[in-house]
């Protein structure tokens, strides 16, 4: 499927496509190949991605939120699941605070105790 969302940490440049795959982009010296290509289990779009130290958290059109353990077998750590708010459009993680925009006008926080 045709790219749907990024994002850029360090030397490794994440990008989610229209069929739910995340692909893994070696940037280091601008050679940007693909190094790895998981599936996340969603079973839409990758609306939305947030990386950081230890973690990378996936949005989705089916309105799940995933959190990975960034290694080369991307390990699933944990989900969210979002049945009343429709697709999970963007998301934004900072400082233990989570952020997801929904497609029926919602926005939620979570943060972590």
């Amino acid at each position: 499927g045709f790219p749907m969302s990024m994002s850029w940490h360090g030397n490794c440049l994440y990008v989610g496509d229209k069929s739910g795959s995340l692909y893994l982009i070696d940037t280091t010296d601008d050679a940007f190949e693909i190094v790895q290509q998981y599936n996340t289990g969603h079973s839409g779009k990758v609306t939305s991605i947030a990386t950081g130290l230890g973690s990378l958290i996936t949005s989705s059109s089916d309105g799940d939120i995933r959190f990975f353990h960034p290694s080369r077998n991307l390990d699933l750590m944990a989900t969210i699941k979002n049945p009343d708010c429709g697709e999970a459009a963007q998301i934004s993680y900072n400082d233990h605070i989570l952020a997801g925009a929904f497609s029926n006008n919602t926005v939620k926080i979570w943060a972590r105790a």
